[in-house]
Formats: C-alpha cells, structure tokens, sequence
C-alpha cells in the first residue's frame, strides 16, 4: 500500500479520534452524555434481547459502531451564531447530546424487574451503577433471577365438559404449557390465543379470548404452580328478569345462507337497485351485470352453507381472494339469522370492491449502464378479468436509446442522435388464477395459495454498435404459494429464438481473432428450448422489526428432449456434428443457481446486509456451451460495483469482447445501510467474486477456466460508499466503488495496484488518482 493511502486512512482515524473528544464539549458541568447501556447477565435462558429493548434511555446513534455522526451534526450546529440558516438546518438533521437522566434508568429498572416475574423468576433483583470517564457514562444493569417457579399440575376447569375435551384435542396439537414447564405469562398469553382459535375451529362464532383465565397457585412449595386453565360461561340476560344476566353456554353456529356482493363500494350510502342470481346455493348480488364469473369466485371461497362456522375457512377465502389481483377490497361479516330462533345460524355477507378493470403506466427516466448515458421508456397497460375469470392481461412496451464503445472507428448514429444503441420490445402476460394443466391435475388449485398459469411472449430488440440482435421468447408456466414464506414457479416450456446479424467488420474481425466456435457460436443465431423451476423462501414480517433472510433456487434444463428425439430421428447435423430446428443449432445445458442474503436488523435506521450468489452451467453434447443469454456475468449496479456492468472476468483473462461472461460464478456482498436525514440514506459495501468457463465447456481459455488450484487468486475485490433517495416506492441509487484486488494484474501486484498515487508532470504540487473510481447509478436497492 502506498504511502499517500497509508496517510489518508491515518488521517481517518485521527479525525475520529479528536471527534470523540469532542462530543461532550456542549454539556453543562452537572451534565454527562450516556454512551452505553450494558447488561450483566449470567443465565443464558434469559434473553438479554428482550432486556435490551426494554432500557428507556437510548445512547445516540452511531455510524460503524463507533462515529456518532447526527450527535457530531448537532454540536456543529450550537454554540456561537447559532441563529444561523445553515446551523439551524444541521441541528434539525442533526441529534441532540442523550443526557444521563436518573429517573430513566429508574424506570428501566422496574421494567427489567416486572420482565422477570412474568417470566417466571418472582425473587429477581436488578441493581444499577453508573461509571463516569471524561463527561461520558456508562449505565450497567445487574440482572440476577435466581430460580425461576415451574409449572408443576397443568388442568382445565370449565362448567361444560365439551369445552375441556376440545382444550385437550388442542393440547394434543400443539402443547405450549407442560408440567416442568417454566412459569412464563407470555406462553400462557399463547395458550390462551390458541385455545381461542380452536374454539372457532369448532364452531364458537362468538368464543373470545376473555373466556380464559388462569389460576396460578404458587403456595404448593419448592418453587413450583399449581395452573388452571378456567374457561369461563358467558352471561346472558335472564328470560324472567331481562335486566339482569345469568350464565349461559357457549354456542355452536353452522353457516345459513352466503351472499356474495361482487360490486361493494365501501363509500356509497346507498347501493341501488341490486340485480340477483343462485349459482351452486350461493346469492351472488350486482348491478347491471355480473362482470365475474361466478364459477371463478367460488373456487377461492371455502365457506360452505350448512356446514359449521371454521375460523380457518374464513382466513384462507380471504387469502385466496386476494390472490386474484382483483378486488381492492374485501369483508367478510356475518349476522344471526332471527327467521330461525331456535337454530344458530349465521348469515354470511362477503363484500368484495373491485380494483379498476384497467390500468396504464408510463415510465421515462436516464439509464447509465457500464457508465454509458442513455434514456429510456417503458409504457404498460393492464386489463384485469378480462374474460371474466378474474385473468389478468398484461402489455409492455419499452424502448430506449444509449451510447456505448464501439470496436471500429465507424461509429453509428441512431437518427442524428448522440446515441448508437437501440433497445426496443414488449412482452404480452396472460395470468389465469388456475392450474391449466392435463390429465386431471388443475384440481390442485384447490391445494395450494395463489395458483396461477401464465402464458408469456417476448419479443427484444438490440441495434448495437457492433451487431443487431433479437429474441423471440415464449412461455408457459405454472406458480403458487406454501404459506407466508414459500413460492414455487415452473416454467413448464420455454422456447427462445435468438437471431443475431449485422455484425460491424471490425467485430467479426475480433470474433476471428479470438478464434473460437464457441465464442463465435454467442453471437450467432441459435435456439433453445428449456424447463425451468425456481423456489423462493423469505421470512420478512413487514410489520415487525426483526432480522430476516431471503433464498432463491433455479434448476434449468435445456433441449435435452429435442437432442433425444433429434438423435432417434438421425436427424441431420452441422459440420461441427450438432443437431438442428429449422436449419439452426440448438442448446444443450443444465443450468442452477443460488442466492442467499440475510438482512441483519440493527434498528429502526440501520441495517447490514450479507450476500452469496452462485451459479453453474454444464454444457452437454449439442453445441457444448451455454448460448449467450443463459451465461453469467460480473460487475455493474447489482453485482461487482467497480467494474462495470459485463465487464469482469472471465477469471484473469482481460475484456477481450464488449461483454465478458461465464458459466459459473461465485459472488459476495456484504452492505452496511444507515439512514443521514429523512429519505436522505447512505451504504458502505463491499463485493467481492468473479465468473469463469467451465473445464467441459467448448470455450477454452487458459485464464478464464475455474480451477481449484487458483480461483481463490482471481476473485476480484471492490469497495465503495453510496448514497441513496428512498422514497419507500421509488429508491434511487448512487454507489461509487474502487478496485481493490483486480485479478487482471500480474500475480503480486493485484491488491490496491488500481489506488496508486503519481505526480502530475504538469504541476509537482498536485497528485492525480490513476484509476477513477467506478460510479453505478441504480434504481431499487442492489440487494
């Protein structure tokens, strides 16, 4: 490392140094600033998470666990002339010094107590001490529970007998309290919100968790409860005296008739002259005309009439309806049918308001890819239940116009322009909210959340500088979803018509030089034909402040069917011996790839990010390679930010083409985010990997074939800042990121050879950067 670098980052250092010296120099005499909050535990069953959210008075935020950044802002903006435009302004961005308030740490101590005997240690003690060094305090907080009380009988009391064999079919299910058990408030909260829930399974419309108490008796010794589980009657008005209430019994309800309302309007005080239909036993109202086939409905509604009234049929009817994209909308409510007194019979009502039939959209906005300007266009339309089966049509269109390197002299215009690149194409979706599939197998619709088959055409046009290519794609597929974390896709086929001409004589001149049919073959017209799969696991809770974590699989494979039934037919070959549709080669490969990220939660304004990304393709007998869409590739917005977008790799080799890929890649990432001000955000990163061919691929390059003896020396490293506008629904990005390892460079001189420091010939004073850093500008986050 040189020395101008050495001194850059000693000088980092130094600064933060005389910054921490200084973040106490706003405070009053009698006033310390709290730097710390520490719990001193030593039982490892209590959580010291859930003590630590309990603490009232929290230290100022700290930027790489260490620079308290907004406190630093609000010190610049106090003391003298303070009245100032610009320090009033750092002051609201900025953050107050947190003072050591007694009363707080007071506060926090009956709350860590109260914490104890919920969870079971009734003679806990807590103490404090409070340690002071140069105007900064620390607060420990001791935390000694002792021997927590268990549950030793668990039993059920309740005036109807039914009700204890239910709670004890429940038990059988899930057990949350057990004798041995430690005595914890918040499992028993648990047990009582579970014995609720099966209660409704049961038919107990009118069942709430008040019924349920428990009766804890803590006198039977040795730090053990006796609990009982009472289920209280309800009290209803006595038939005698209507004032006053007696006890009653807990009812069972069935369900009675079920009206299904498919045009709602939630703000209308009046709904008008409703027009009605029976379709299969269930009322369907409307006005004018039923726009949504009511055969569509009832397969994602699971309320049956006659049949008793089952929490869980209401929850997933309202998942299932909302899976249709069509509704904006919906409510379920019920109401006791008084023409049947002696019966309990609930009326169902489900209110469904229909989102807007059609949508358009409209996107323009700059591009910058590999750092080449450009703009660009996108216009959508939608047309949901557009054949009255709640499908959804989708239309794309985009276009855009770009300047990029050119390998001739001859450069080409697009109109006059100052661009020489064209993208254009659009895809039409067809999405049904059903399995479309042979031999009886659609009925699994019914099985699984969110079925839909969707029949996709693409069409792509790219007029380069160097070449014209276009790509013709279509698909079927099917999709759903396994509870709140799991969603599968399987593109049942796919065909793709790559066509590539127009190539510039200075291109083919570089496509001769490398010599190589394989590379060649990328930039030729070809075929595939594949089946692709792909699960997706994430257990984000929105709604909750946790960490979490995301993973996606794909598996494809390619025309390893039309390669068997070419080779059964002897059909006829190439004069390289590969079988062909329509006069064109076609693919052969097993292609799969992972990503895994997990999303360390910080706090409300912080987070870190960890990613791997990896990805193999396995070229087999037809062609032995991937065709050029179905390779990896390095660098850009989303990957390797130092390099630019198709730029890295393959392994040592050097850019030898305007794009570089692989079939096999391996790639980290690993991001710190924090919020400065409002919308106003920032990252430090760090990425590391590289793409290579695989030793069976018909590419044969000597540094760009993935060996075990030395892919470890050709991962390329960069780093970088970032700066971010989220504005929740559009976030865009700026990261600026330098070469740290670049495995281009001669064996010994890949580290920070890309931040050496010369003179200027020009002007001795002056030291000029050799490599500019590498900026990505992005829209959404990378990860």
């Amino acid at each position: 490392m040189n020395y101008q670098l050495k001194y850059g980052l000693l000088g980092i250092v130094l600064t933060m140094i005389l910054y921490s010296c200084s973040s106490t120099r706003r405070l009053n005499s009698n006033e310390y600033l709290l730097v710390k909050n520490e719990i001193v535990l030593n039982n490892p069953k209590v959580s010291k998470e859930d003590l630590n959210s309990l603490i009232k008075q929290k230290p100022n935020r700290k930027i790489f666990g260490y620079w308290r950044f907004h406190l630093m802002l609000h010190n610049w903006g106090s003391g003298k002339n303070d009245s100032t435009k610009f320090k009033r302004w750092l002051r609201k961005i900025g953050e107050a010094p947190v003072v050591l308030d007694s009363f707080q740490t007071q506060r926090t101590k009956s709350q860590l107590l109260a914490y104890l005997k919920n969870k079971g240690y009734f003679h806990g003690k807590v103490s404090d001490s409070v340690t002071v060094k140069k105007k900064k305090a620390k607060v420990h907080y001791y935390i000694e529970p002792g021997i927590p009380y268990t549950i030793r009988n668990y039993t059920y009391a309740a005036d109807d007998s039914i009700l204890i064999l239910i709670a004890h079919s429940a038990e059988r299910i899930n057990k949350l309290v057990f004798p041995g058990h430690v005595f914890d408030s918040d499992i028993l909260d648990e047990e009582r919100a579970k014995l609720t829930r099966e209660m409704k399974m049961k038919g107990y419309f009118y069942f709430e968790k008040d019924y349920i108490r428990f009766d804890a008796d803590t006198s039977v010794g040795n730090r053990q409860v006796d609990l009982k589980c009472i289920i209280n009657t309800p009290l209803v008005p006595d038939s005698i005296k209507p004032d006053s209430l007696v006890p009653g019994h807990h009812q069972i309800y069935k369900l009675g008739k079920i009206f299904i309302h498919t045009q709602f309007n939630p703000k209308a005080l009046e709904f008008g002259k409703l027009d009605t239909i029976v379709y299969n036993g269930y009322i369907f109202t409307y006005q004018k005309k039923l726009k949504f086939n009511p055969e569509t409905l009832l397969d994602n509604i699971f309320l049956h009439s006659g049949r008793g009234y089952q929490i869980n049929q209401i929850e997933q009817t309202y998942r299932r309806l909302g899976d249709l994209k069509n509704f904006r909308f919906t409510n379920i409510s019920f109401a006791p049918d008084t023409s049947r007194k002696n019966e309990n019979i609930l009326q169902t009502y489900i209110a469904l308001t229909p989102s807007p039939k059609q949508a358009f959209s409209f996107d323009f906005q700059g591009t910058n890819t590999s750092s080449n300007l450009g703009i660009s266009f996108n216009v959508g339309y939608q047309n949901r239940n557009i054949f009255t089966g709640a499908e959804m049509l989708e239309v794309k269109l985009l276009g855009g116009l770009e300047n990029q390197i050119v390998s001739s002299s001859v450069d080409r215009r697009i109109w006059n322009l100052p661009f020489n690149t064209l993208e254009g194409g659009g895809e039409i979706n067809l999405y049904f909210p059903k399995f479309i599939l042979p031999f009886g197998l659609s009925k699994l619709s019914q099985r699984v959340s969110a079925p839909k088959t969707q029949l996709k055409t693409q069409y792509n046009l790219q007029q380069r500088p160097d070449f014209t290519r276009n790509n013709l794609r279509f698909s079927y597929g099917i999709s759903f979803k396994k509870g709140n974390f799991h969603k599968f896709f399987l593109n049942i086929y796919e065909i793709n018509r790559v066509n590539v001409y127009d190539q510039s004589q200075a291109f083919t001149d570089r496509l001769n030089a490398i010599n190589d049919l394989a590379v060649r073959f990328s930039y030729q017209p070809h075929f595939t034909t594949s089946t692709n799969f792909t699960y997706q696991y994430s257990n984000q809770i929105v709604s909750k402040l946790r960490s979490f974590s995301y993973f996606r699989f794909y598996l494809e494979s390619a025309g390893s069917t039309v390669y068997g039934i070419a080779k059964l037919a002897k059909a006829k070959t190439d004069t390289s011996g590969n079988y062909l549709i329509g006069g064109i080669p076609f693919s052969q490969y097993i292609k799969t790839e992972i990503d895994y990220r997990h999303y360390f939660i910080i706090n409300t304004w912080s987070q870190f990010v960890v990613r791997f990304n990896g990805g193999l393709g396995i070229p087999l007998t037809n062609l032995k390679t991937l065709p050029y869409e179905s390779n990896f590739f390095g660098g850009g917005a989303n990957g390797i930010r130092a390099w630019k977008f198709r730029r890295l790799g393959p392994g040592s080799s050097e850019a030898s083409l305007l794009d570089q890929f692989g079939d096999t890649k391996l790639e980290f990432n690993a991001e710190y985010r924090f919020g400065v001000y409002k919308f106003f955000k920032a990252a430090l990163f760090a990425d590391a990997g590289n793409v290579w061919f695989t030793p069976w691929n018909a590419i044969k390059s000597p540094k760009g074939t993935f060996a075990f003896s030395r892919f470890y020396k050709e991962i390329a490293v960069g780093a970088g800042l970032g700066l971010r506008l989220d504005f929740n629904f559009f976030i865009i990005r700026l990261d600026v990121a330098l070469k740290l390892h670049n495995p281009v460079k001669p064996e010994g001189q890949r580290w920070f050879s890309d931040l050496t420091y010369q003179k200027d010939e020009n002007s001795p004073a002056k030291f000029n950067i050799l490599k500019v850093p590498e900026y990505q500008i992005g829209i959404g986050y990378p990860f």
